[in-house]
């Protein structure tokens, strides 16, 4: 059995755009590589089939200077409404993604990530994977996986995610849990 390992490391952010872009250089060859993607979009107007106007803020297009193509894996969007003088009464929307892709060798490049429209704040976060039984079906198949966030509790300033309930099948799992705050931060 492999041992997963951290492999690479990057991060990034942007405000008031809709893209950013993130490096990363990773050591070794067969790695699974993650992109993280938090942002907000506070107080850009009355809702519009259920986004707020403007929205949805997600992703629509990764660029990729060392040539890999990224897939979806999961998006969480939720709404909270602004209290404490932010806003005027509209909802905040903040978005979190995570993307893949495979790399049969070691990788060096920029991600130019484009939002479906302009956000607030970004925050990227991007990271390798190595010793992954089949690093090109890295996933565990177990039903309650990917386990986004269903809901935030608290206030606008405080916000507790609620994610619970999962578990994993496969014996070697990396687990990872990536958040954020209203800032658009990791």
């Amino acid at each position: 059995m492999s041992i997963l390992a951290l492999d690479g490391y990057g991060s990034g952010t942007a405000a008031n755009t809709a893209t950013a872009t993130i490096s990363l250089v990773t050591a070794n060859a067969e790695d699974v590589l993650i992109l993280a993607s938090f942002n907000d979009a506070f107080d850009h107007g009355p809702t519009v089939d259920g986004y707020p106007s403007g929205g949805p803020f997600g992703i629509s297009g990764i660029v990729d200077t060392g040539g890999l193509e990224w897939t979806n894996r999961t998006v969480t969007s939720l709404f909270i409404p602004p209290v404490g003088g932010l806003g005027t009464g509209y909802p905040n929307g903040i978005t979190l993604e995570v993307w893949w892709a495979f790399s049969a060798a070691a990788y060096s490049g920029t991600l130019t990530v484009t939002y479906a429209n302009d956000v607030d704040n970004i925050a990227l976060v991007a990271f390798g994977v190595t010793g992954a039984g089949n690093p090109r079906s890295p996933w565990d198949v177990n039903a309650s996986l990917p386990a986004p966030t269903t809901s935030v509790i608290g206030t606008f300033d405080t916000p507790l995610a609620n994610t619970s309930g999962f578990s994993t099948t496969a014996p070697n799992s990396f687990i990872f849990l990536v958040g954020g705050t209203s800032d658009g931060e990791f």
